[in-house]
């Protein structure tokens, strides 16, 4: 399990972790979109 700072932080370190463990990485990306998404959110209200 990944931690979601960490996946902010450091995107390419958690898709190379990903990677190494023959998973596909496309994950962070929609990670990272929703997280992003969900902050904005939260900005609104």
């Amino acid at each position: 399990m990944f931690d979601l700072k960490l996946i902010r932080e450091q995107p390419d370190r958690a898709r190379e972790s990903l990677r190494r463990r023959g998973q596909d990485t496309a994950s962070i990306d929609l990670i990272l979109t929703a997280d992003e998404e969900r902050r904005k959110s939260l900005a609104d209200l």
